[in-house]
């Protein structure tokens, strides 16, 4: 059997805001391609209940029914994450995820380690844009971000694609700003699809400058420029016929040269978490804490995520992640009340976000009959995000309570 007929999995991987979407979008246009969006299956194997979990946050997000939005009902709405491609591939011959790295998401960090070991010859696409636009559109998706901790993902993307390309064999990267026809053509040939790709072309996209950045600090934007330097290099050697990269000097030295550079823009704390080995702080990887951000996205009422949450917390007792999910899931059963609070409490102790705990912890107290300090809770929200206009309604209607 040739290489061409092995069936491989396919992964688009970017930070965010780099045509991602777009590009999951037309390979998912392909009958025999089904690409997840953001699945993000590389942390979530150990998730119980993966596709439940997948279709409900599909509706509860109001996606529309389409391929790659939801899992169709031949996948049976039990099993774990790390089942799921592999039912989905007696479906479909090609199959696969599309991942958008995000700003402070530590889990990552395990990204690198969990498909260089399950899926080293799968087909890999990275996609990344012009740092200073990519930038401001990961501004406008993240606004409560710091503008370092976009800089960060930018390079923790670029930083990855070219760890990737050094060790597997089947990676492709396209820049954003070169999305056409005839390359996403080019691209059809390599992965052995046959994606729509016609009228696909992206209009061009508006030019912003370092002004569309309110308040960016004299050291921020230094890092974009050096950020740009790294692009601009990588930019004019990119070969649209491999879609890959045109190596000037030994295949190393390239990269060994990019990397120093990556590492030299990047924060201090992000350079350690990305290259150390193993990772620092490897509980941020722990499986069980998938489950705690699986319900913070679609809170399904599941014993077994429970039970899960709960050992999770025993173990990490300093996450108050943990204890504030833990807590959220505690508020939905009438008879939990007072544990729910408990957890609430222990979770600012730990440092959690203090708006997001006092909002929920109010419903709870409401829940209890305790309406002052649900007004006291909420009254502190607000203050804490006064653009927030679901707290101020409830505070407006906890005070009515009194």
């Amino acid at each position: 059997m040739s290489e061409r007929e092995v069936k491989k999995e396919i992964f688009i991987i970017g930070h965010a805001r780099s045509g991602t979407t777009i590009l999951c979008d037309i390979l998912n246009s392909d009958r025999n391609v089904f690409l997840l969006k953001e699945g993000e299956i590389y942390w979530r194997t150990e998730l119980p209940h993966f596709p439940d979990f997948f279709n409900r946050k599909g509706a509860f997000q109001n996606r529309t029914w389409l391929k790659g939005h939801y899992l169709p009902p031949c996948i049976p709405p039990s099993l774990r994450g790390d089942q799921v491609l592999t039912e989905l591939a007696k479906f479909y011959p090609r199959v696969g995820d599309k991942i958008a790295l995000g700003p402070r998401r530590p889990e990552q960090l395990g990204l690198w380690e969990h498909f260089a070991k399950n899926y080293f010859h799968a087909d890999y696409v990275f996609t990344i844009r012009h740092p200073l636009q990519a930038i401001v559109s990961m501004h406008r998706m993240f606004p409560a971000n710091a503008y370092g901790d976009l800089i960060d993902t930018w390079l923790e993307a670029v930083s990855l694609m070219i760890r990737f390309m050094s060790f597997l064999p089947n990676v492709y990267v396209i820049p954003m700003e070169r999305y056409s026809d005839r390359v996403l053509e080019r691209l059809n040939g390599f992965l052995g699809t046959e994606a729509v790709v016609a009228g696909a072309s992206l209009r061009a996209a508006a030019s912003n400058g370092l002004d569309a950045l309110p308040g960016l600090s004299k050291e921020d934007e230094d890092r974009i420029e050096r950020c740009g330097q790294i692009y601009r290099d990588l930019y004019d050697s990119w070969d649209e016929s491999s879609l890959r990269f045109y190596y000037h000097r030994n295949f190393y030295d390239y990269f060994e040269y990019y990397t120093r550079e990556i590492s030299a823009v990047m924060s201090p704390v992000q350079s350690q978490s990305v290259n150390a080995y193993p990772p620092v702080r490897t509980f941020i990887n722990d499986p069980r804490r998938a489950v705690l951000a699986a319900y913070g996205e679609c809170p399904l009422p599941l014993p077994e995520w429970q039970e899960i949450a709960e050992d999770y917390v025993k173990a990490f007792p300093e996450d108050g992640y943990g204890h504030y999910i833990l807590a959220l899931m505690l508020m939905k059963q009438a008879s939990h009340q007072e544990s729910a609070l408990r957890h609430f409490e222990e979770a600012l102790n730990a440092g959690y976000d203090s708006f997001w705990v006092k909002y929920n912890r109010a419903h709870a107290y409401i829940n209890i009959g305790d309406y002052k300090q649900a007004v006291s809770d909420l009254k502190d929200a607000v203050s804490l995000n006064n653009d927030h206009k679901e707290a101020k309604s409830f505070l407006s209607y906890a005070e009515t309570l009194i």
